[in-house]
């Protein structure tokens, strides 16, 4: 599929690992992207988590499968509107039924209007992903923007209180044209409600 802005890739690692009942589950790479929609040729803007999921140390049961994962993605844009500078929030999850053992992605979009009005491109200000797999307590991952507790008390202020302005907007892969593509990275998404 063409690119058309300079991908921007973040490489994760240490204190990303969330204990599961089948293992451990990793951010990998983040990817920011605009990608074309196949059939218009409208620019959307992409936001792939790659997740890795593994068995843990000692695993004697052997098992390959993690159920209920939660993937939630929180992005704030700088943004000028009719002349004023500010901050635009966006908020979306996902919940994939299960996934075996390797990594999976999972994808969100902005769609066409936004990334024309607000002139989307690279990586948003600031950024926070939420892992969390069926009967274990979350694991964040925060931008570098958002690395002092101050900056990430204000972030989710913010965000509890702008994303709901904007709720809808950003949506997973299953909710967009986007929908059918990358079967061999797309785990099945648990269709519960439009979020």
């Amino acid at each position: 599929m063409p690119r058309f802005a300079p991908t921007l890739w973040l490489f994760l690692f240490a204190g990303l690992a969330v204990p599961s009942s089948a293992g451990l589950l990793e951010v990998g790479r983040l990817q920011f992207d605009l990608t074309e929609e196949p059939r218009s040729g409208e620019l959307w803007y992409e936001i792939a988590v790659t997740v890795e999921a593994r068995r843990g140390e000692g695993d004697l049961l052997g098992k390959r499968f993690t159920d209920s994962v939660e993937v939630a993605c929180s992005l704030a844009f700088e943004v000028e509107r009719e002349g004023e500078r500010g901050f635009a929030f966006y908020r979306a999850e996902l919940e994939w039924v299960t996934i075996d053992e390797g990594r999976h992605v999972a994808r969100f979009y902005l769609p066409p209007e936004v990334v024309e009005r607000d002139r989307l491109r690279g990586a948003p200000h600031s950024f926070q992903i939420r892992l969390q797999a069926e009967g274990q307590d979350p694991v964040w991952f925060w931008s570098d923007s958002l690395e002092r507790e101050a900056s990430r008390e204000r972030f989710l202020t913010l965000l509890e209180v702008e994303a709901s302005r904007n709720a809808g907007i950003l949506r997973s892969q299953r909710l967009t044209p986007f929908a059918w593509l990358y079967p061999e990275s797309t785990p099945t998404e648990r269709f519960t409600s439009i979020r």
